[in-house]
């Protein structure tokens, strides 16, 4: 089983490979989201985790499938290029699109799904160095 604290750090590597093959720079893909390359850098050395509030537009932005930094950061998961593992879910797209507009939709969600996870909703620990 993977060390959860080492999750971020994982993911930003992910997420550098995937800019790289990609040829965008730091600074294009800062652009693309609407945030620094000092953000882009932290993320992708591990040191920040994305916040839930920027995970779609990093999504958008490399292409990944819509949900994907959400399963990497809490199950260790590889991060999932559109264009790999099937077309991506349109409803699961139009959800995530939702939430990002709604922050109390989101919450709903979330306490939604930490119900059926048999955890209580709000728990502080779901998120972890939730930043950026």
């Amino acid at each position: 089983m993977s060390d959860p604290d080492d999750f971020p750090a994982r993911v930003g590597r992910q997420l550098a490979k995937r800019r790289t093959d990609l040829d965008l720079s730091q600074n294009a893909l800062a652009q693309r989201i609407g945030i620094t390359t000092n953000s882009i850098s932290a993320a992708e050395r591990g040191v920040n985790v994305i916040g839930t509030k920027n995970r779609s537009a990093w999504e958008e932005a490399l292409r990944l499938r819509p949900g994907t930094l959400a399963r990497a950061y809490r199950d260790g998961a590889d991060v999932q290029p559109l264009d790999e593992g099937g077309p991506a879910d349109a409803g699961v797209a139009e959800l995530m699109r939702q939430m990002d507009e709604d922050p109390a939709y989101a919450q709903w969600v979330a306490d939604l799904v930490a119900t059926v996870r048999g955890q209580p909703p709000g728990d502080p620990e779901a998120e972890r160095k939730d930043t950026g």
